[in-house]
């Protein structure tokens, strides 16, 4: 073959041939770089789950831990006048579904505590001597719905502990979120929902000692002493104080000495304070006096004198080191 002939028989690449080529090249990068982007957009999506999950768990755990802490309100000053003797509050009702957003509670710290549903917000309030204020969650957070119920009542506003079945007051609470979809196709909701009940602190110890010997006493949940044979009562000065003898002294939910067969109530200041003895009972104070007492003296404990406050309120105050402190009642 002549090099004539061989030159003549080569032939290039069409523009059609290359168009065709280019073609299938680019659908191939678009079909690569759709499916790039959506794993990019459902990666995004999983941890934006991830992080709502993992927030508003944390949220819930931490606002059931503090819950679970509360104390009774002896004199009213977190929960209120009208609720003396309870352990928690509800508030801020929504007039739409007649359900509670907001819950308020004496913790045993010391401070008084409000969580409350603002519409977009999860608030926490703290109160002590002045008010701290944070928000639970992130802004970013779409929040349907925090709602409280006490006791599986939803019409119920305050609840405190039973003193015939020594039952504790329960709390439930849910928490609704919703979690926006890929591409503003829509939402999904996620529901947290948990119910607790105060922790009860009352121990038990033994004790052979006392007037009757070889029988224990513990504290119930009333921190009420019970007496098995005389011995010596809880000796935590949040529990119930001292049993002299075989008779029984106990404290009741309201702080109330209740002495059977006479003897010494309570001594922790904590606790009931002294009784009359002899079989009768009666309540002493530490501190401002209760409402009751307004504007007159109320009984002081052993150790404590009473005096007037510049409001005219009444309080019971330590005697000076060396002062004398006689019995239950001045």
């Amino acid at each position: 073959m002549s090099f004539r002939n061989l030159k003549h028989n080569q032939r290039g690449t069409t523009i059609l041939e290359l168009i065709v080529v280019l073609a299938v090249f680019a659908i191939l990068v678009g079909i690569t770089v759709g499916m790039f982007s959506s794993s990019v957009e459902r990666q995004r999506y999983q941890l934006k789950e991830q992080d709502v999950v993992n927030q508003s768990g944390f949220v819930t755990e931490y606002m059931a831990r503090k819950i679970s802490d509360a104390t009774t309100d002896l004199s009213g000053r977190c929960l209120g006048t009208n609720y003396i003797n309870y352990d928690y509050v509800l508030s801020n009702q929504d007039q739409a579904t007649g359900m509670y957003q907001g819950i308020t509670f004496l913790s045993r710290d010391g401070a008084c505590y409000n969580f409350s549903f603002d519409g977009s917000q999860i608030t926490e309030v703290r109160t002590i001597s002045a008010s701290e204020i944070k928000k639970l969650l992130p802004g970013d957070f779409t929040i349907q719905y925090l709602r409280f119920i006490l006791d599986g009542d939803k019409t119920m506003v305050a609840a405190r502990q039973s003193d015939s079945s020594q039952i504790q007051p329960r709390v439930t609470f849910a928490l609704n979120i919703h979690i926006p979809l890929t591409q503003g196709t829509g939402f999904r909701e996620k529901l947290l929902q948990t119910t607790i009940s105060k922790r009860n602190f009352a121990l038990t110890t033994g004790s052979g000692g006392g007037g009757g010997g070889g029988g224990t006493t513990t504290c119930n949940a009333l921190k009420q002493c019970v007496v098995g044979g005389g011995g010596q009562a809880c000796t935590s000065d949040n529990d119930c104080g001292t049993i002299i003898g075989g008779g029984g002294t106990t404290c009741n939910a309201l702080k109330q000495c209740v002495v059977g067969g006479g003897g010494q109530a309570c001594t922790s200041s904590s606790d009931c304070g002294i009784t009359g003895g002899g079989g009768g009972g009666g309540t002493c104070y530490t501190g401002i006096c209760p409402p009751q007492y307004v504007g007159v003296p109320c009984p002081c404990c052993t150790g404590y004198h009473s005096t007037v406050l510049n409001n005219g309120n009444y309080a019971c105050v330590p005697d000076q080191p060396g002062g004398g402190g006689g019995g239950g009642f001045p």
